[in-house]
């Protein structure tokens, strides 16, 4: 009984998931121990992923680093696994490659699995034919949701592709591909367009592997060739592969800059996110940094040439010094920053707030 009162489960390998759980864990072993020795000697974290890696998003090397960390500390990782069900007392999941359900006893389940629309953003999704994202609402260069004349949206209840979209340039597309000038576009037209244009358009190279099979679907009278609403709707589905900007804090807090400049006159070019990186905190004094302000400095053509379009990739004790000082520079307020260095220095000094009430 002790053990399932002392069982603490995090459902969700990302960023929020593996901070959580290392906090967690290292509170536990680091300043739970003297006061509580014999419920933290049963106590645990089980950190469950979908996925066999953590922090899938990162670089490679990150997640690797993490994987060997989290060995290293108590907290239990279940690789792999799909939750089917969450009871007052346990977990319920099966195992991704096998199917065997198994049950984990929790006093706590944290879910930190990603977002979901509002109501109200599911109400607007659904009144306007413009809105092919299911996310959230699907946003144009300026964040003004397609299909309203009034309505910006940022953050998590936006969909903002990050490249260009290539049904909005339907007339110039067709044209370039319709190289003998018969008003429709056969298999290998498309394949040509799409080979050259895959540098401007990355949802293009993305599809372009799926087209062999999936021209037919969008040849709707079965000729063989598509015609411009049969071509519209190829481009529409190509579309709907364009990869999303991640809902974190870096880019809600950029776009509500970019919108209060814009509301006041000041700028009127599109919005363009700049990713300065990503960091997560992975216990035991020790953080993963994939830092990319040096690459997202560079021009599209020469993001990705070696070391100098290449993320900066930090793991250990130094990215967690890294990791301190930028969330320290991200603060809103020179006294928000006094009072966080304060709180990491008490801590530090003292350990976390163990307080019995």
């Amino acid at each position: 009984m002790k053990r399932q009162l002392c069982t603490f489960v995090v459902v969700g390998a990302g960023p929020t998931g593996v901070e959580f759980a290392a906090e967690l864990d290292d509170h536990i072993r680091e300043d739970l121990g003297q006061l509580y020795p014999n419920e933290v000697a049963v106590s645990r974290v089980v950190l469950i992923s979908s996925t066999d890696d953590l922090l899938s998003s990162y670089d490679k090397k990150i997640s690797d680093f993490t994987a060997e960390i989290l060995k290293q500390s108590s907290v239990r990782v279940e690789a792999g696994v799909r939750v089917v069900e969450v009871t007052p007392t346990a977990v319920i999941c099966t195992r991704k490659a096998t199917g065997e359900a198994f049950e984990l006893p929790s006093a706590l389940t944290l879910w930190s699995t990603g977002v979901k629309p509002l109501p109200l953003v599911e109400e607007l999704i659904a009144v306007s034919d413009a809105q092919t994202k299911r996310s959230g609402l699907y946003v144009d260069g300026k964040l003004k949701a397609y299909g309203f004349d009034n309505i910006y949206a940022l953050g998590d209840c936006a969909a903002v592709a990050t490249g260009s979209s290539m049904k909005q340039d339907l007339a110039r597309l067709f044209k370039r591909a319709d190289a003998n000038g018969d008003g429709q576009l056969d298999k290998t037209e498309v394949l040509q367009l799409f080979d050259a244009i895959e540098a401007q358009y990355p949802q293009a190279a993305v599809f372009k592997s799926k087209l062999e099979d999936a021209f037919d679907e969008f040849d709707a009278d079965g000729s063989g060739e598509l015609d411009e609403s049969e071509f519209a709707a190829l481009l529409q589905s190509v579309d709907s592969n364009m990869r999303n900007l991640p809902p974190t804090a870096q880019v809600a807090g950029q776009q509500g800059g970019y919108l209060a400049s814009q509301f006041n006159g000041e700028d009127d070019t599109p919005f363009k996110y700049f990713h300065k990186g990503s960091m997560a905190y992975i216990g035991q004094d020790k953080a993963a940094a994939q830092v990319s302000m040096l690459k997202s400095l560079l021009p599209p053509s020469l993001q990705g040439l070696p070391l100098l379009g290449d993320d900066i990739v930090l793991t250990g004790s130094l990215a967690e010094l890294i990791w301190k000082f930028l969330y320290l520079d991200m603060q809103i307020s020179n006294r928000n920053k006094l009072q966080v260095a304060f709180d990491w220095f008490k801590t530090g000094i003292f350990g976390r707030d163990t307080s019995r009430y």
